[in-house]
C-alpha cells in the first residue's frame, strides 16, 4: 500500500498494487476541487500504469458533503475520462451521515457507461466485491 495523495483532514489516497485498486479515503467532503482533481489524476495514472482499473471510495466516516462544482466536475468531466481510459468498478463504502450519504448519490447520477457502481456498508464488503471481478 503507497500513500498517492493527501490532503489533511478531508481525504488520503492509496494505491493498493496487489489488490488492483486506488481507494479514496475521506475524511470531509469540503475539499477544494482543484485539489480534488489532482487526487483524481494522480489515482488514474498509476491505475493505468499499473494495469489497475479499480477505485473504492471509503466514505463510512465522512462529514459534510459534496459541492455542486465537485458534483458536476465528475459528472460531466471526469467520468468520461474513466469511461475512456477502462476503469471497470466504482464501489463506495457509504457513509454514516445521511446528509453525505445523500451527496454520495448526488454524484452517482451519471451514465457511467459501462463501469460498475456499487455501494456497500464495509471496506471487507467492498474488497470482496472488486476480487469477485477478477
Amino acid at each position: 500500500m503507497a500513500v498517492i495523495f493527501e490532503k489533511k483532514n478531508f481525504l488520503k489516497v492509496f494505491f493498493f498494487k496487489e489488490k488492483k485498486y486506488v481507494m479514496f479515503k475521506w475524511f470531509r467532503f469540503g475539499i477544494l476541487l482543484e485539489d480534488l482533481k489532482e487526487a483524481h489524476q494522480r489515482a488514474l495514472d498509476i491505475l493505468l500504469s499499473n494495469h489497475c482499473y479499480y477505485y473504492i471510495a471509503e466514505t463510512s466516516e465522512v462529514i459534510g458533503t459534496l459541492t455542486d462544482p465537485v458534483v458536476h466536475w465528475w459528472n460531466n468531466e471526469w467520468v468520461p475520462v474513466l469511461r475512456k481510459s477502462g476503469i471497470k468498478a466504482i464501489v463506495t463504502v457509504v457513509p454514516g451521515n445521511i446528509l453525505s450519504t445523500l451527496s454520495t448519490k448526488d454524484w452517482q447520477t451519471s451514465d457511467f457507461g459501462g463501469i460498475i457502481i456499487k455501494n456497500v456498508k464495509t471496506l471487507e464488503e467492498a474488497e470482496f466485491f472488486l476480487s469477485s471481478l477478477n
